[in-house]
């Protein structure tokens, strides 16, 4: 049920292309810590995943295709997100 993972497609493709690291926030409840970056997967397997989670647990978000993951691949980023913040600012024109 993870706002991160069923909301913005774009968002959840940096989150496994890049990883994220130090706060944020999941359902109200704030979290410190850290998740790796998956970028050594292709393009399909990430969409393959990330279209799994999408879709399990009681989640009934849209699938993601590898394009997106292509495109996502291509930003200049080679660091961790760091925390919530710094992936909402993706979505106004952050990298």
């Amino acid at each position: 049920g993870s706002e991160w993972v069923h909301g913005e497609p774009r968002i959840l493709a940096n989150i496994l292309l890049h990883g994220v690291t130090g706060e944020i926030e999941v359902e109200g409840q704030t979290y410190q810590g850290a998740m790796p970056a998956f970028a050594q997967l292709s393009d399909a397997e990430l969409a393959g995943v990330a279209s799994y989670i999408r879709g399990a647990w009681s989640n009934q978000a849209e699938p993601l295709t590898a394009e997106l993951f292509a495109t996502e691949r291509k930003s200049e980023r080679s660091t961790p997100f760091e925390g919530g913040a710094a992936l909402k600012a993706l979505l106004d024109g952050g990298s």
